[in-house]
């Protein structure tokens, strides 16, 4: 909160506030993303005598699922970084 408050004090816009924030969430999204593809893909080799009906590479399967995760690590880190945008700059320096 204090580099937030440090931000807003130089007349930061909330876009320069909460861009950093979203960008560093969506480089974890896209590293987790492209292991647990690649996780994904393995097992489903692995398992593909159970797999009835699809292919152990669906496509559909492989980027629709991933897609609810990504919408809450987006909402999860903008949320946050939105509140800390409007946070007054004398609140967010004041020693606790």
């Amino acid at each position: 909160m204090r580099e937030f408050g440090v931000r807003i004090a130089l007349r930061a816009g909330a876009a320069d506030v909460v861009r950093p924030v979203v960008r560093h969430g969506m480089v974890l999204v896209a590293v987790g993303w492209a292991v647990g593809l690649a996780g994904a893909v393995a097992a489903g080799r692995l398992v593909a005598s159970f797999l009835f009906g699809l292919s152990p590479a669906d496509p559909l399967t492989l980027l629709a699922v991933p897609a609810i995760p990504v919408v809450v690590a987006t909402s999860a880190s903008l949320i946050p970084a939105q509140r800390a945008a409007r946070a007054n700059p004398m609140t967010a320096l004041r020693p606790e």
